[in-house]
């Protein structure tokens, strides 16, 4: 591949112009995308077009980073051992220090059904982990929503009663994640909101980061090369 060749040769380099086009099968049915490297970010519902693809605009990419996505989808039923092709990937980008456009890689995402529950549960904890990284950070933001009405006196009781909850919530799921610091956090913003009735911005935006930030998992793929 020529962006590996081009990395092994230089110290710095960066492809740009990084579009990621999905071709999905037509039995598929599609939800959520997320974004799980180089940081954890929920991007929205697939859509695909009439032509069953989605178009994933990366902008430009560096050495040194892995980027991954993620998404939701539900599979027909398939007799044990077989294998389906879930949906094709292609990777198109530019190297301007090599004066190279439209290169492109493709390659094909395969599932394999079977009938061992130990081996269809080999890799599913990365994956509920990126997810539950995922919902948290959807969880700040509705946080912060709530938190802005508050501030604007748009609020009510059920408001903060739902603020407060939440909070706790929080801290529950950053004890189970192992993220003490995360937990301790949350714990000093529920204790803010106790005391003042709000949440500094600077407070906020840091729970927002933490959310974001993407650990070294083994993500779940079996890809056809």
């Amino acid at each position: 591949m020529l962006f590996g060749q081009a990395v092994k040769n230089q110290k710095n380099i960066q492809a740009t112009n990084v579009q990621l086009q999905l071709w999905l099968s037509p039995e598929l049915q599609v939800r959520e995308l997320y974004r799980s490297k180089p940081e954890i970010l929920f991007v929205g519902d697939l859509e695909p077009d009439h032509s069953h693809q989605v178009m994933l605009r990366l902008e430009q990419m560096e050495r040194g980073k892995a980027y991954e996505f993620l998404f939701r989808c539900t599979l027909p039923g398939r007799p044990t051992n077989q294998r389906f092709r879930i949906a094709k990937a292609t990777l198109t980008y530019d190297v301007p220090s090599m004066n190279k456009t439209a290169e492109k890689l493709e390659t094909n995402i395969i599932v394999e059904y079977t009938s061992d529950a130990g081996r269809a549960a080999e890799r599913s904890g990365d994956v509920r982990k990126v997810l539950s990284r995922a919902e948290v950070q959807r969880q700040v933001l509705f946080l912060q929503g709530k938190i802005d009405l508050l501030k604007a006196e748009r609020g009510n009781p059920r408001d903060r009663e739902i603020v407060a909850k939440l909070l706790e919530a929080l801290i529950t799921k950053f004890d189970d994640f192992g993220d003490q610091a995360t937990a301790n956090q949350y714990r000093t913003m529920k204790d803010e909101f106790t005391q003042k009735g709000t949440i500094s911005q600077e407070m906020l935006n840091r729970s927002l980061a933490a959310s974001s930030r993407a650990e070294e998992l083994v993500m779940a793929q079996d890809i056809d090369f």
